[in-house]
């Protein structure tokens, strides 16, 4: 599935019109039937989660097809529920135009079923999203980037589809932990144009599962670009066993492959060695083929091959080791700076240094970040490799495409890790996007009330005499500070000390 142009779906804005919104509520009020079998525990049931996007409909229904050709009838070793939202009429439009796309459900329609193999017509084509399978009355209205709505369809999940291991599978746009979407707390994944681009915080996706019946899962499967961020792997790392995510823009993986390689993985280490050989695949057999996306096209050559990465992390070994490791790293890296330890050539080195997997985002690695403040002052040594080590160690496995290697091999630290928000103080604002001009005299926002801004160039609400109640919405306070990463390493900190904002860094070397 193509994830490409995140950016544009992430940005959120106020909903136009004047209708009540009702979200979906975890009542489970309008249930969707699901034709009756023998419903003993099977050993894993995926639960899929998704919306259009505006540019992804058609993309999903081939990923579902996909994933029905691997699907047995009364099948005792997966299941596989949806609940999907499709784009708008205009987005529907623009994907006939370009794709010659005739999409299966209706604009705005939310449906929930059981994907079956049964949904495969006799031309291969698959037959599903009719009116018995719609939720809920508000359909285009549902607001489902609520945690209710993600705990209601836990529940629905759990009680339809009963088994030994649940994956939580959310497929669409994603930004990862991009602070600057604040509203108040970040929008990572999921955009619904129909709630004015909102898409799922993060801290939603934690509260959806722990307010659920079953308050874990096996793992988060996410299909989206970006997502592979530290801030993100922090919030959930207590409500699921795996995370499997990606740095860069993705472009999905083989449902076939994903559903197969759940058969028979009764317990971790096949599990683990099962889903490792899937990404390896995905990586080998997918991603080395293509080429870099519009996203990117005014940075790189035409069909430069592609840069992607897929990780999946043990989150029982990321969090015994790796917050605590980030805050002994952060206080000793505070320590130093206000020691006059660091020269400014080397901070500079170190932002200007470190991986940046997209262009356009404040996520860069976080790995490579370490190394190059090490290398600017022997003291940070011992917490740098530490560090290192324990986010090594969470990674079950971590495979790049072979541009990606191509680019590690000719810098002097050859491993990426997870990414993390980097940016720099520049007068009274806490600066993150990389197309922020590095220059006290161009900024167009001041500091307010004790706050740090971050925003946009001429986005109207950074304006902070809007009418519009949105600064407070901006506030540090009210948005990094609450992430369970910040609250643990004390990452805000850093970026409230350090004046290097990151500038020319591989593989694009954007200015």
């Amino acid at each position: 599935m193509i994830k490409i142009k995140s950016i544009l779906w992430m940005m959120v804005t106020a909903v136009a019109g004047s209708f009540a919104i009702v979200s979906c509520s975890s009542s489970d009020s309008s249930p969707v039937p699901i034709p009756p079998r023998d419903n003993t525990p099977v050993d894993y049931t995926i639960m899929f989660y998704s919306a259009g996007g505006e540019n992804l409909d058609c993309e999903t229904e081939n990923d579902l097809l996909k994933a029905a050709k691997a699907l047995q009838a009364s099948d005792k070793q997966v299941r596989f529920i949806v609940q999907y939202k499709y784009s708008t009429q205009a987005g529907l439009d623009k994907q006939k135009e370009e794709q010659n796309y005739v999409p299966c459900g209706v604009a705005g329609g939310l449906y929930r079923f059981e994907l079956l193999p049964s949904h495969i017509n006799a031309n291969g084509v698959l037959e599903y999203f009719n009116e018995n399978m719609l939720y809920g009355s508000q359909q285009q209205n549902s607001q489902i980037y609520r945690s209710d709505s993600i705990t209601s369809f836990i529940n629905y999940c759990q009680r339809v589809a009963p088994a030994k291991n649940y994956i939580l599978l959310f497929s669409d746009h994603g930004s990862g932990y991009a602070v600057w979407a604040d509203y108040p707390k970040t929008r990572a994944i999921v955009s619904d144009k129909f709630q004015g681009e909102k898409s799922i915080s993060i801290c939603d996706i934690r509260d959806g599962i722990k307010n659920s019946n079953m308050r874990h899962v096996k793992m988060i499967n996410f299909d989206a670009c970006l997502m592979n961020n530290i801030e993100v792997i922090t919030e959930v790392m207590n409500e699921t066993d795996y995370v499997m995510a990606s740095s860069h823009i993705s472009n999905g993986g083989n449902y076939t492959e994903l559903v197969n390689s759940l058969r028979g993985a009764d317990n971790d280490a096949i599990f683990e060695k099962n889903m490792s050989s899937y990404l390896n695949s995905t990586i080998q057999n997918m991603y080395n083929s293509m080429t870099e996306g519009d996203n990117n096209a005014k940075f790189v050559p035409e069909n430069t091959p592609k840069r992607c990465d897929w990780l999946l992390t043990n989150t029982a070994k990321f969090r015994a080791t790796v917050p605590t490791a980030v805050k002994a790293f952060t206080d000793k890296l505070i320590s130093e700076y206000n020691a006059g330890h660091f020269a400014d050539d080397d901070l500079q080195k170190a932002a200007n240094n470190c991986y940046q997997p997209a262009v356009g985002y404040s996520l860069y690695d976080i790995g490579q970040y370490v190394h190059w403040l090490a290398k600017g002052n022997a003291n940070m040594n011992d917490v740098a490799a530490t560090l290192k080590s324990a986010m090594e160690n969470a990674q079950v496995c971590h495979y790049y495409t072979n541009k990606v290697l191509e680019d590690l091999s000719s810098m002097e630290y050859q491993k990426l890790s997870y990414t993390v928000n980097l940016g720099a103080k520049v007068g009274g604002l806490v600066l993150l996007r990389a197309d922020i001009p590095n220059s006290a005299g161009k900024i167009s926002c001041n500091e307010s009330n004790g706050y740090y801004y971050y925003y946009t160039p001429g986005e109207s609400t950074c304006e902070l005499d809007t009418e519009e109640p949105r600064d407070a919405n901006r506030a540090w306070d009210n948005s990094y500070r609450t992430t369970a990463f910040d609250k643990t390493t004390g990452w805000s900190k850093w970026l409230e000390t350090n004046t290097h904002f990151p500038t020319g860094n591989p593989p694009f070397n954007c200015p």
